[in-house]
């Protein structure tokens, strides 16, 4: 695989897996058909277009992190403050 058919390759997985799992009705499973995509396009790919496939890799790592984040919710203020305040008595102790 050239370049140009990697890239394409890549522009239809993040178009498509998505959509694929949730008409499957599995819409979490898209970030193992991610992997499993990735890990045989490197397999295919020529030694020249490894480098774009790490990079490629490497941002869609941190987009997964990002989105993991934005899934934490955290609890109110309210619920904060006893574990706080221990916390900063054991500051003070320390």
């Amino acid at each position: 695989m050239d370049s140009i058919e990697t890239v394409i390759c890549l522009l239809l997985l993040f178009m498509a897996m998505p959509d694929l799992c949730r008409k499957l009705g599995r819409p979490a499973m898209a970030n193992a058909f991610f992997v499993i995509f990735g890990m045989g396009l490197g397999l295919l790919a020529l030694p020249e277009v490894a480098t774009m496939i790490k990079q490629a890799g490497e941002v869609g790592f941190m987009l997964v992190l990002f989105e993991v984040g934005l899934e934490i919710d955290l609890p109110s203020f309210r619920e904060f403050l006893p574990p706080l305040r221990f916390a900063a008595g054991w500051w003070l102790v320390q």
